[in-house]
């Protein structure tokens, strides 16, 4: 679960929780992620917190390492991180709008080619893109979120069949 420090995030992971489901929390605030942990620990799963900021590479690859070192196998992939910027595109920074799709569609992309081959060899497997109704309204002062928006609610509408 991407962007599980706080949120739909975190609200996600509850609910997987209390349905038995183990939860891998990702997020940049460790101590969040650590809370949030030993709450979902009351329903008797497991957790595994993983501090990464998902806009660089260094920590997608720190969640791919984190995976593989533990032995996770992951049943569902929700991507979840995301930010927004609220200014008119001229005023914006360019940096953090790359910095926000690095974030919102790249390290998607990555984190499925992840776990995506363990889904296929499986024949099992769930994801979930988290989007915003962004995707679908014109949105002033956010132009690149509302159109990474539109493309996250597309991607891999059939990954897994």
């Amino acid at each position: 679960m991407t962007g599980a420090s706080s949120g739909i995030g975190a609200g996600i992971c509850e609910c997987l929780a209390v349905r038995g489901w183990n939860v891998v929390l990702i997020g940049r605030d460790e101590s969040k992620l650590n809370e949030l942990a030993a709450k979902l620990e009351k329903s008797n799963v497991k957790t595994l917190s993983i501090s990464a900021d998902l806009s660089t590479p260094e920590g997608v690859r720190h969640v791919s390492t984190s995976l593989e070192k533990n032995g996770i196998t992951v049943s569902a992939l929700v991507n979840n991180a995301g930010f927004g910027i609220h200014a008119p595109f001229d005023e914006s920074s360019g940096t953090d709008e790359a910095r926000m799709i690095d974030l919102q569609l790249k390290a998607m992309v990555q984190l499925t080619h992840v776990v995506l081959p363990g889904m296929l060899k499986r024949k099992e497997g769930y994801m979930l893109n988290v989007s915003s109704v962004y995707a679908f309204s014109p949105v002033p002062q956010q132009a690149v979120y509302a159109a990474w928006q539109n493309l996250h609610a597309l991607v891999f509408p059939d990954v897994i069949a």
